[in-house]
């Protein structure tokens, strides 16, 4: 049986910086050369999204096509640039919601926590303590995913520890993926699925 996936979320999944093929489409390449009958790839994913958005404009079409597999990738716009009026004890909220119904469905679901590209994000005119602070918020979003996945039972990709001094890995703007970072991504996501690489 063909692999029904479907990617929900933000612009980590849409394939910025990466000329839009991004890691989800080149996860779903893998999962298409590694099972028999092939995968059937669907990217509900928009730039910006927020976890809101996710709920409101992507979670009932994801559900209506009954996948077998849905990576979920949100938190960094819900962050956002104002970052003195993100709350993330309602972020933990919502994302517990999105995650609790796409559980409910019986398809493999996995989440992606994001790296510490707080240094990489250009913020060198702000204060000195806003890029620690970034680095906190970024951590507590992950630690977020990381508690809701193992509640649900979601496969959890951290990627936390990637190593963002490898500026290779990431685009221009510093934080999305460049095509080699999409391409790791993919490569760690198709192992922690199947077991193989």
């Amino acid at each position: 049986m063909s692999i029904r996936y479907i990617a929900v979320g933000d612009s980590l999944s849409t394939g910025e910086g990466d000329d839009w093929v991004g890691w989800s489409r080149r996860l779903s390449y893998l999962l298409d050369m590694w099972n028999p009958t092939g995968c059937q790839f669907l990217d509900l994913a928009t730039g910006g999204a927020t976890v809101g958005e996710v709920y409101w404009r992507q979670l009932a079409w994801a559900k209506a096509r009954q996948p077998h597999l849905v990576t979920l990738t949100v938190g960094m716009n819900d962050l956002g640039w104002d970052i003195a009026e993100f709350k993330l004890d309602e972020f933990a909220e919502d994302y517990e919601i999105v995650l609790s119904k796409l559980c409910g469905g019986g398809a493999v679901i996995m989440t992606c926590t994001f790296p510490d590209v707080a240094k990489n994000m250009g913020l060198p005119e702000k204060p000195d303590w806003v890029i620690p602070y970034v680095q906190a918020q970024i951590y507590g979003i992950g630690e977020v995913i990381r508690t809701k996945s193992e509640q649900y039972g979601a496969v959890c990709l951290d990627l936390w520890n990637m190593d963002v001094s490898d500026r290779g890995l990431f685009s221009e703007d510093g934080f999305h993926p460049s095509t080699k970072g999409h391409q790791e991504l993919a490569a760690r996501a198709f192992q922690l699925l199947t077991g193989i690489g």
